[in-house]
């Protein structure tokens, strides 16, 4: 069986944002939106997104082991499980492919997972076929009530903050999925049924900030600033309307 093992370099966690924490960040994928709901009829709630990879030094060369996958009214990110390395297989070979089952199923039928994130990330999970496995965490607005729709498996997850007089509060942290210590669920061979996954629903604002990202992430110093740093200098943001 192969678990979700780091070493100790893996598994210090960082910031978002900022590009001092930026240069700091190991294995970490990262999503950023700003939630943009609507009350006028015929204009649909969105996500303002972008999102950025810092691959591990040792992992630089393939990109790291992390996926995501962005839309206007989705958001993913799957964190490949690194033990497999140890055994000569690609742990990013699972973690994409399972990106790509997902934003297929979106393409095809976008209305039908949208207050389903749990049954898009089952039957992502049952098309990959790489040899590995992977977390993944799964966000969806609902265009046209002010609701986010969330799943995920293992330790990848999301934070939902809102803006406050003197900087952010969170509104809704998810909570890690672990078997134990540093062995967290996951998806794929030898790992947990995606119907162990975890889903629910929340009452977002306008103008809200989502991060969703992999474990390698800390969102304890995540302030007004290092997010305006984000949006402008790293990430690409989508101000289009549907």
């Amino acid at each position: 069986f192969f678990f979700k093992q780091k070493t100790a370099y893996e598994m210090l966690r960082s910031l978002v944002g900022s590009e001092m924490c930026i240069r700091d960040r190991t294995n970490c994928a990262a999503v950023l939106s700003q939630t943009v709901t609507r009350s006028t009829p015929g204009i649909q709630n969105f996500f303002k997104y972008g999102a950025h990879v810092i691959p591990h030094p040792d992992k630089v060369e393939k990109g790291g082991e992390d996926a995501y996958y962005t839309h206007q009214e989705y958001l993913a990110v799957a964190d490949g499980v690194g033990g497999w390395s140890e055994h000569g297989i690609d742990p990013s070979k699972y973690s994409r492919e399972l990106c790509t089952h997902l934003a297929d199923f979106i393409r095809n039928a976008e209305e039908d997972y949208r207050d389903k994130p749990k049954q898009l990330l089952i039957d992502s999970s049952k098309l990959t076929k790489s040899l590995g496995s992977s977390t993944l965490c799964i966000v969806a607005i609902d265009p046209r009530e002010s609701k986010l729709f969330t799943s995920y498996i293992g330790d990848s997850g999301y934070v939902i903050y809102r803006r406050i007089e003197d900087g952010l509060q969170v509104v809704n942290k998810s909570e890690d999925q672990q078997h134990s210590f540093n062995f967290p669920f996951q998806i794929g061979h030898y790992g947990d049924s995606p119907n162990t996954a975890l889903e629910f629903e929340h009452e977002i604002q306008n103008g809200d900030f989502i991060v969703v990202a992999s474990d390698a992430v800390s969102y304890t110093h995540l302030t007004l600033p290092t997010i305006y740093s984000v949006q402008i200098s790293v990430v690409a943001v989508s101000l289009k309307k549907k």
